[in-house]
């Protein structure tokens, strides 16, 4: 599978999770707000090649 899609099945599904989670009250841990980070810009960067 390309890059592109894996990183964004991987943010689509960390969303979810993120989504699901707000809604029992939590918030998004440290991780997982940098990992979202290093997701957007690695996309960002991916667009920009094209």
């Amino acid at each position: 599978m390309p890059t592109q899609q894996r990183l964004e099945m991987e943010a689509i599904a960390m969303l979810r999770d993120m989504i699901i989670d707000n809604q029992r009250g939590k918030v998004p841990t440290p991780g997982q707000i940098v990992r979202g980070k290093q997701i957007m810009n690695e996309l960002n960067r991916l667009k920009q090649a094209k």
